[in-house]
C-alpha cells in the first residue's frame, strides 16, 4: 500500500490532471511481470488531491479516478462497440459448486429489458433466448463450439461471463494460476485451463476473419494473480488481453460469492443498460462492492485496450 501510494505521489503529472473536475483515466502500460504483480487497486490517494494518503484513491469520491491495465501490442486497436449484447454464460463445476444460478438471474434480470415478449404468450414474457445463452459443464471444447456455432449463425457472442474456481497449479514449475474447467471428454473430471487454453478456445478464425468478444469476465478467484514473476505468459487476464481481446475483467485476489454475484449485476447493468464507459462502470462497481463491505472492491481489475473513438461509439450506443 506504501509501496504502489508513494509511485502515485511521485508522477507530477498526475498532479496536475487532477486539478480538473473530468473524470481521471490512468491507463497502467503492463511489460513488466514484475510491474504488473503490484496491487495498484490498493493505493491511498496521492498527494495534492483531496482526501490524499486517507482515502482509497479509486473509492475516492472527490476526485473520481480509474484505472486500467492495458498490454502493449502493434497494430491498430480498432473495433466497434457492440451495441446489441449476445452473451455466453459459461461455467464449470466439477469439483466444488459455484453460484450460477444466482448469476444467471442477475443477467436475466438486465436482459429483460431489452427484450421484446415472447411471441404467442399470454404473459409479457421477455425472450431472453437471443442475449444470453447458458453452458453449463463448460469445457474448453464446448466453450469453442458454442462460440464458432455463433459465427457460423451470423451473430457471434460479444460478452462471454466465465464462472469457475480458480487455482493454483501445483504441478506447474512456476507460481501458475489456472481455472477449473471440465475435461473435454469426461465432464465428471476436472481440467486445468491456462491462459492460452481459453484464448484459443474464445478467439475464433473463420474464412480468413477473427471474430473476438468485446468484453471477457473472468468470475474466478487469482484470473488475474500473475503468480511467478518468471511465468511467461502472465496472469489469465492478461494472456487472454495480450490475445486481442479488448476488455477483460477478472480477479487478483480470492473472489468471494456474494461479491461476484453482486459485481456482475452492478458491472453489466451498467455496461449494457446504462451503455456507460466500461472505465466509469468499474469505478461504480468497485464503489457499489464497498458500500457493502466485501473486499472484492480491491480484487476487481480491468485490461482494457480502446479504439481512439470510444467515446464517440459510446454515444451513438447509448
Amino acid at each position: 500500500e506504501n509501496l504502489i501510494t508513494k509511485l502515485l505521489d511521485d508522477i507530477d503529472s498526475l498532479r496536475i490532471d487532477g486539478q480538473t473536475e473530468d473524470w481521471l483515466h490512468l491507463r497502467l502500460l503492463t511489460k513488466s511481470r514484475e510491474l504488473a504483480q503490484l496491487p495498484f487497486e490498493l493505493a491511498l490517494t496521492p498527494k495534492g488531491f483531496q482526501g490524499e494518503h486517507l482515502k482509497r484513491f479509486l473509492l475516492n469520491p472527490q476526485r473520481l479516478t480509474t484505472l486500467t491495465r492495458e498490454v502493449k501490442q502493434v497494430g491498430s486497436s480498432r473495433y466497434v462497440w457492440p451495441h446489441i449484447p449476445r452473451i455466453l454464460f459459461a461455467w464449470a463445476e466439477p469439483m466444488d459448486t459455484v453460484p450460477h444460478e444466482d448469476h444467471l438471474d442477475m443477467l436475466i434480470n438486465i436482459v429483460k429489458y431489452l427484450a421484446n415478449p415472447i411471441k404467442d404468450s399470454a404473459k409479457p414474457v421477455p425472450d431472453i433466448g437471443k442475449f444470453i445463452t447458458p453452458l453449463k459443464e463448460a469445457s474448453l471444447k464446448s466453450i469453442n463450439d458454442a462460440v464458432k456455432s455463433a459465427v457460423k449463425e451470423g451473430n457471434p457472442y460479444t460478452h462471454i461471463h466465465l464462472l469457475a474456481h480458480g487455482i493454483k497449479d501445483e504441478s506447474s514449475a512456476y507460481e501458475e494460476y489456472k481455472l477449473v474447467l471440465h475435461s473435454n471428454y469426461d465432464p465428471g473430471q476436472a481440467y486445468y485451463a491456462d491462459g492460452e487454453d481459453l484464448a484459443n478456445a474464445i478467439v475464433e478464425t473463420e474464412n480468413n476473419k477473427t471474430y473476438i468478444p468485446a468484453v471477457v469476465s473472468l468470475m474466478a478467484c487469482d484470473s488475474s494473480n500473475i503468480g511467478s514473476i518468471s511465468l511467461p505468459t502472465g496472469s489469465l487476464a492478461h494472456h487472454l488481453h495480450a490475445s486481442g481481446i479488448p476488455c477483460v475483467f477478472a480477479s487478483q485476489f480470492p473472489l468471494t460469492i456474494e461479491g461476484s454475484v453482486r459485481l456482475v449485476y452492478t458491472l453489466y447493468k451498467k455496461l449494457l443498460l446504462e451503455g456507460d464507459d466500461p472505465r466509469n462502470a468499474l469505478y461504480y462497481t468497485r464503489k457499489d462492492l464497498e458500500e457493502r463491505g466485501v473486499h472484492d472492491w480491491a480484487s476487481l481489475i480491468a485490461h482494457v485496450r480502446f479504439p481512439e473513438d470510444i467515446d464517440e461509439q459510446l454515444k451513438d450506443n447509448r
